[in-house]
């Protein structure tokens, strides 16, 4: 399940990766390096001018090295972070969609299995129109699809939540409960009221579990619908229009606003 790992797309988190992956360099490391056992043996042994020259070059080298790769090289490994994080994306997917047909099936939910079928359409949908508006080797390809991908699979996570809830709850028998409560409320004695209230216990948890199930899959049609709202936007967006450009973006950042509160809600429950 996704719960618990939320995906962190905020520019922090993009900083930091980029940061990460700009000293582990091998153009910032290797200079680095030898700048720094040429500075020691100049420190711990004959002062030389070979050593200095080493010194010299090798910080020289990782200043050159860092510009190059953390300003320069920028885009190029945001690009890279937000790819690892699609393909991570991309085998929790998979891996929850083999599965989550036969689990709703099992519970007889029609709703979840209908849910099912339009993320996977929609999706689908959204990574077409984005691919022909859109190089794979652009930043914002794979920012707006590093964002659907967490909508969607928020969206299964909450399918698969449906699925785990209304197994827990299938073997009560409700009609017998409620039956069984009208009795016993007619009875009056203390032992009846103590076997109510245990009767009406269980019962509470039925129509509270039903009622999560509910809120879950209320959580991914207001998922479903943002979908279509930027693959509209999208299709109708002119890629050299500035201020369609923004627009988008802002579009995309309500999408990915729409994942995190599924995600919120899911580990709230």
């Amino acid at each position: 399940m996704l719960v618990g790992k939320k995906v962190d797309l905020s520019k922090k988190a993009i900083s930091k990766a980029v940061l990460k992956r700009s000293l582990q360099s091998p153009f910032l490391l290797y200079p680095t390096v030898v700048g720094v056992l040429s500075t020691a043996a100049m420190l711990f042994f004959d002062f030389s001018t070979i050593a200095l020259v080493g010194a010299i070059t090798g910080f020289a080298g990782a200043s050159l090295g860092w510009i190059y790769e953390y300003f320069i090289q920028e885009n190029n490994h945001i690009i890279a972070f937000l790819g690892q994080i699609h393909e991570s994306m991309v085998v929790k997917r998979n891996e929850m969609l083999k599965k989550l047909e036969s689990e709703l099936s099992s519970v007889d939910s029609k709703e979840g299995i209908r849910q099912l079928e339009l993320f996977k359409k929609k999706f689908d949908n959204f990574q077409d129109i984005l691919q022909k508006k859109f190089t794979s080797t652009e930043l914002t390809f794979s920012r707006y699809l590093a964002i659907a991908e967490q909508v969607f699979l928020a969206g299964l996570d909450n399918l698969e939540g449906v699925a785990l809830g209304l197994k827990s709850v299938s073997a009560m028998d409700t009609e017998s409960l409620r039956k069984k409560i009208v009795k016993l409320n007619e009875d009056g004695s203390a032992n009846s009221e103590l076997e109510r209230k245990t009767l009406q216990s269980r019962l509470d948890m039925y129509e509270s579990q039903l009622q999560r199930m509910h809120d879950l899959l209320v959580t991914n049609e207001q998922a479903l619908t943002q979908i279509d709202n930027v693959s509209t936007q999208l299709a109708n967006i002119k890629t050299t229009s500035g201020r369609a450009k923004v627009d988008m973006d802002i579009a995309m950042q309500e999408l990915q606003q729409v994942a995190e509160r599924a995600t919120d809600y899911n580990l709230q429950q």
